[in-house]
């Protein structure tokens, strides 16, 4: 084989302290890598069990260099040796060291191309089987996965997951993946490097977890991602520089993520999103211009935020939105009235905020909302009468 050839070359500079015993009538200072390797799967069908697994572990840790010659073991005739030749080669592929890996493939592809007698079934025990050794592995350490066919399309990581970071580069062998929710665990950054191996990846939920700015400088290798929730991670303003490259984005979630107007700025050019959610973030107000660029923006939700009634008239100008969340947020009476241009606002939340009926002019100018809720306000009975004769087709609620 050409690509043996090139990897006992390299095993002259890689391999080093193998540990061999001499072979008889040849001196250890003159012997090279690759005898020594070649020697090292002559012993995988020793008579000496001892033997056998003291080769199988050296191979395995040999790497790149002993490739070619773990494979011709695992072509070979010799039961024991093909045997263990083949489970050193399923060694290599499960390391999902990149180099490795990509040597494995491009080995066996070789010896399948090369008409190799056993090539395709070795060939698919390895890299088919390493989807379903992946499965398994991720669902004994609690990996809830939802299976579409033959597909996984759905994975949670919750209460109930045992594994480490590392555990998750397993993912990577599920390029149909759909959907992503490792919220609410202690995930790190490690989750972040197997986003750009998930290219059917739509729905990302990054929230409560240990992922640092360092790891989120991986998010935009997730191009295609049509949903991204970022709640509670309190990266502040500098997460923002990494979404901004996410121009398939429709919905995404910043609430309690440490964010001011400083953040709306990377979010202009995100022409696709249709709903954005800020609660608890400290917006006043001025970085909402950055917004009104965003034509298919229709949901916007301020709950438990700074939002006043300074940010009111910057709100006024996104005529586009047609829900607005305004709950447990300090506006008052003199906020709402800038919101009477806002012609497409179907659904408006004011619970819970000092509203009362002095808001009535303004709201009663908003023709096209159909569900009003001012639960906890400051809108009398006598107001709500008024609201809903003002607003004959609006659902008006208050408890």
């Amino acid at each position: 084989m050409k690509l043996a050839l090139a990897f006992c070359l390299t095993a002259w500079f890689l391999v080093g302290g193998l540990g061999l015993e001499a072979g008889a009538g040849e001196p250890e200072a003159t012997r090279s890598p690759a005898r020594g390797l070649e020697m090292l799967v002559g012993q995988l069908a020793d008579e000496k069990f001892a033997v056998r697994e003291n080769a199988t572990e050296k191979l395995m840790a040999a790497g790149i260099p002993a490739l070619p010659h773990v494979l011709e073991a695992a072509l070979g005739e010799d039961p024991e040796r093909s045997a263990r030749g083949l489970k050193i080669l399923t060694k290599y592929w499960d390391t999902f060291d990149s180099a490795l890996v990509k040597a494995t493939l491009v080995a066996l592809e070789s010896a399948v191309e090369g008409g190799r007698v056993g090539a395709v079934g070795i060939m698919n025990e390895i890299v088919d089987g390493g989807r379903n050794r992946s499965a398994r592995y991720l669902t004994r350490r609690g990996l809830a996965v939802s299976e579409n066919s033959q597909d996984i399309s759905r994975v949670r990581i919750g209460e109930e997951w045992e594994g480490e970071d590392r555990d998750l580069l397993h993912l990577q062998r599920f390029p149909e993946l759909k959907v992503l929710n490792v919220s609410e665990t202690e995930v790190g950054d490690a989750v972040m490097g197997v986003l750009s191996r998930l290219p059917s990846l739509e729905k990302l939920y990054l929230g409560k977890t240990r992922i640092t700015l360092v790891g989120m400088a991986e998010l935009p290798n997730a191009q295609g991602i049509e949903y991204l929730s970022l709640q509670g991670l309190q990266l502040g303003n500098e997460a923002a520089v990494h979404v901004a490259p996410l121009t398939s984005l429709k919905h995404l979630g910043l609430d309690f993520t440490k964010m001011d107007d400083g953040a709306l700025e990377h979010l202009r050019g995100l022409k696709s999103l249709e709903t954005l959610w800020l609660n608890g973030l400290h917006i006043k107000g001025p970085g909402l211009g950055h917004l009104e660029g965003l034509p298919l923006l229709s949901k916007l939700i301020f709950a438990n935020s700074a939002v006043g009634d300074p940010a009111m008239s910057h709100l006024g100008k996104l005529r586009q939105v047609r829900q607005l969340g305004l709950d447990d947020t300090a506006v008052t009476d003199l906020g709402i009235s800038h919101l009477a241009g806002l012609k497409s606002l179907e659904k408006l939340w004011l619970n819970r905020t000092v509203v009362g009926d002095g808001a009535i002019p303004a709201l009663g100018k908003l023709t096209a909302l159909k569900q009003l809720y001012l639960g906890g306000s400051r809108v009398t009975p006598e107001g709500l009468r008024r609201l809903r004769e003002l607003m004959p087709g609006c659902e008006v609620e208050k408890d």
